[in-house]
């Protein structure tokens, strides 16, 4: 419910809080420059960490609220590739190569922001939780009946099956060490999939390793125009 994201929310703030304040104590106490730069780009990073926090409690939070979803038409193919865009840099600093496989244009009506909610929050993942100097696809397929599939893939460490629908709970975070995360990103997902009829599929990843997610948008409704449809 709301109230339960808002008190989980009170909660999970705490660490990142404490974490700037310890920060911002370091600025203040440094005692040359390059003492004083290295505090700053810490607590630079600890801001922008709280922030992404933050953004997804709200988020999270409008979604369970049952906030209205406000459709669209929309190109799907640009709303992805537009996301690995937003993200490249993020992969940059892992080694890890963001493919894109699909159709140049997949034009479609009805969308809603919730799409790139979870475009978004699949391909963050599976940078975070992904292997160094691996791979993330994402493949988006229409389907015979007027319907579309996103699948985003990674060949990192991936999920064991038993834990996969556990993984969508809020502030469920995976079991890599030194890998900070809030844990709500899945969750997102799992909510904005339910807010716009769509149905989550999780697989073993590239190569039969990592973790595959797979959206499956409604059959019928999304009313594909099949002939500006050109296949990369």
């Amino acid at each position: 419910s709301y109230l339960t994201v808002c008190s989980d929310a009170a909660h999970e703030l705490r660490t990142p809080l404490a974490v700037v304040n310890v920060q911002a104590d370091e600025v203040m106490r440094a005692t040359s420059p390059g003492e004083r730069a290295d505090a700053a780009s810490n607590l630079k990073a600890g801001l922008n960490r709280a922030n992404r926090l933050v953004g997804q409690l709200l988020e999270l939070a409008r979604m369970e609220a049952g906030a209205d979803v406000h459709f669209a038409d929309a190109d799907v193919a640009d709303i992805v590739r537009e996301c690995l865009a937003m993200y490249a840099a993020e992969a940059r600093q892992r080694s890890i190569e963001l493919v894109y496989r699909g159709p140049d244009h997949l034009p479609v009506k009805e969308v809603g922001h919730a799409f790139e909610s979870i475009v978004g929050n699949l391909v963050a993942n599976a940078i975070r939780y992904g292997r160094e100097d691996g791979q993330v696809v994402v493949t988006v397929e229409p389907t015979p009946q007027d319907g579309w599939t996103l699948a985003v893939c990674d060949d990192g460490p991936g999920v064991p099956p038993g834990d996969r629908a556990r993984m969508f709970e809020r502030f469920r975070r995976g079991s890599q060490l030194g890998i900070s995360g809030s844990g709500l990103g899945l969750a997102i997902v799992a909510s904005a999939a339910r807010q716009i009829g769509g149905r989550l599929d999780t697989a073993n990843g590239l190569g039969g390793c990592g973790l595959c997610v797979r959206l499956t948008w409604p059959e019928g409704r999304a009313g594909i125009d099949a002939r500006v449809i050109n296949r990369a």
